[in-house]
């Protein structure tokens, strides 16, 4: 009696693990998710295995870049801080409210107060490309040497987002060009790293120190080297760049181009003589890179053009163009990746 009980268990038993392994198969199992779920009351059979590893193993930013790419630019989700921490100022500035900016500064807002990220109005509006925005905050006395909670000021976040007219703006305005971030690095240094040759040369013109060094002893030559950057490595060559200097793991310039494979670079490195008429070269008081004269902007704490009125003034010869709007991070979520280790 005992045997036939053991012999249908293991029939029935055999029959159960066919069952399962059947119901598994299905595209929607209906006894195997039920199992599960009793086991473990928290799995969600509808994501898909993709969607879980991306939770499990978040993505580790070694803060290292590549060259970026129109398609990489401005591909970073907005920083925003906590809605109940932005100020209305701030909130001008998101919808791009211009008429109700200026009714906030005259009314005696504070422009330089943070949010919970520590960015400022001026910060959100750099990094949103509100140009508009940008000039109406400084006439209005906003402070430009503001960093957020990475240590980015708005002439940080112009160079990183390549906005060479917001830099040349806020310079103007006494921005501090060489006021690092958390990671010590300068807005030359971060110029350097994305392959902006017009903003490291503005930068350059307005007293950036090219030898500064980050936390891990890179310098913008370094930057520049490592990614092949030849127009920048001989602007910051031709004002005085120690070609000699090593990081903190006893590297130098050149041998970040021989390690990545840049040979012009590492070339240029290994020679004496410098190219004439390179982008770091000292250019005329008034003009902009393009050689188009510079209209200044009205002094700090001047009265706001009433609504209705010409804009503030833009520079001669260069049209206004639409902002760039930050754009939601790429589908396949990676992060921007660099040369240097």
């Amino acid at each position: 009696m005992n045997n036939k009980i053991l012999s249908v268990s293991a029939v029935l038993l055999a029959v159960l693990i066919v069952l399962l392994i059947v119901d598994s198969t299905l595209e929607r199992p209906l006894v195997t998710n039920k199992i599960i779920k009793a086991i473990y009351p928290d799995w969600n059979p509808e994501k898909k295995k993709g969607e879980a590893d991306a939770e499990s193993e978040p993505v580790q930013d070694t803060g290292d870049i590549l060259p970026p790419t129109p398609d990489v630019m401005n591909s970073e989700p907005m920083p925003l801080g906590l809605a109940e921490s932005r100020t209305q100022v701030m909130d001008a500035v998101l919808k791009a409210d211009e008429s109700k900016l200026r009714k906030l500064i005259t009314s005696g807002e504070d422009l330089n107060r943070q949010d919970s990220l520590g960015f400022t109005a001026l910060n959100l509006a750099v990094y949103m490309g509100r140009d508009s925005a940008v000039k109406t905050l400084l006439v209005g006395g906003a402070n430009p040497n503001i960093a957020d909670s990475d240590g980015m000021t708005p002439t940080a976040h112009a160079a990183r987002q390549q906005r060479i007219k917001l830099a040349e703006i806020l310079l103007e305005r006494g921005a501090n060009p060489n006021k690092p971030n958390n990671e010590g690095q300068t807005p030359l240094i971060i110029a350097a790293k994305y392959g902006h040759d017009d903003l490291a040369d503005l930068l350059m013109r307005n007293k950036a120190n090219v030898n500064a060094k980050d936390r891990l002893g890179r310098t913008a030559l370094m930057e520049a080297s490592a990614n092949g950057y030849s127009k920048i490595v001989l602007s910051l060559l031709s004002l005085g760049a120690d070609k000699t200097a090593r990081d903190n793991s006893g590297q130098t310039a050149q041998d970040y181009a021989f390690r990545f494979g840049h040979e012009e670079v590492a070339a240029i490195l290994a020679g004496d003589n410098m190219n004439q008429g390179v982008v770091g070269e000292p250019m005329p008081e008034g003009v902009d890179p393009a050689g188009n004269p510079i209209v200044p902007l009205p002094p700090a704490n001047a009265p706001l053009p009433p609504d209705g009125t010409q804009p503030m003034p833009q520079q001669a010869g260069r049209p206004q163009t639409q902002p760039m709007q930050a754009q939601p991070m790429p589908m396949n979520g990676e992060p921007v990746r660099s040369n240097l280790r």
